[in-house]
């Protein structure tokens, strides 16, 4: 079965085991996975390749699900077929605001209007009940993610239930309380240690034809 907020709300339940009934809202763990995805997408966008048309002018409209403040270029691979592959230096392309909206402006060389480039950028991952673009191998930490900020809601329950007991069943649930809280930072400490926050623009560990032993070439001022 393709993973979805489906199976991930079957993942939490595997990590929050009996504690999962203290979660009565049906939306408790959608809610949390939702808050994994906005954390997932600042250190692993989704990285998307189209192929779009050269311009005389130099500049070219994004692509229609850009996302301002987001989305990043990674690569842009120009000419197209060349062996090694061809890609364009970072300081001889620009995003560039005008009215009509967000344009990538080249510098230098550029594809002009008979010409085709690929451009590879960033948006956010696709999560719904019926798909998940969220990278496989970063699947079971994502849910961990998750699992940190289910674990943070159980600890709020358990919290506010200290606060209307007395006696013996308030000290049971403040230890239940701190317990979920310390699980809480468990599992976000193993998030960010798997997968620790990038540099501004940078995506070295993933970058289009930067892998070790890619065969590729930057040009321009040839």
């Amino acid at each position: 079965m393709a993973s979805s907020l489906v199976t991930y709300r079957a993942s939490l339940k595997v990590y929050l085991k009996d504690a999962i009934a203290v979660l009565t809202d049906p939306g408790d763990l959608t809610q949390a996975l939702v808050k994994a995805s906005e954390k997932y997408n600042r250190r692993r966008p989704f990285r998307k390749t189209v192929e779009l048309a050269g311009s005389s002018d130099r500049k070219v409209a994004v692509p229609s699900d850009w996302l301002e403040n987001f989305s990043e270029i990674v690569a842009i691979e120009y000419p197209l077929n060349e062996t090694p592959t061809s890609y364009i230096y970072k300081k001889f392309y620009r995003i560039k605001a005008e009215p009509s909206g967000l344009l990538i402006e080249f510098l230098d060389d550029y594809p002009g209007d008979s010409s085709n480039f690929y451009l590879t950028y960033t948006i956010r991952h696709s999560i719904t009940e019926a798909a998940s673009t969220v990278y496989a191998h970063d699947e079971e930490i994502f849910v961990t993610l998750a699992a940190s900020y289910a674990a943070e809601m159980i600890e709020s329950k358990y919290s506010d239930t200290v606060d209307s007991e007395m006696g013996a069943d308030a000290v049971g649930f403040r230890d239940k309380a701190e317990k979920f809280a310390s699980l809480s930072r468990q599992y976000r400490e193993e998030f960010d240690k798997l997968l620790p926050k990038r540099k501004v623009g940078g995506f070295a560990d993933w970058d289009v034809g930067l892998q070790a032993g890619t065969p590729q070439m930057f040009h321009n001022n040839r």
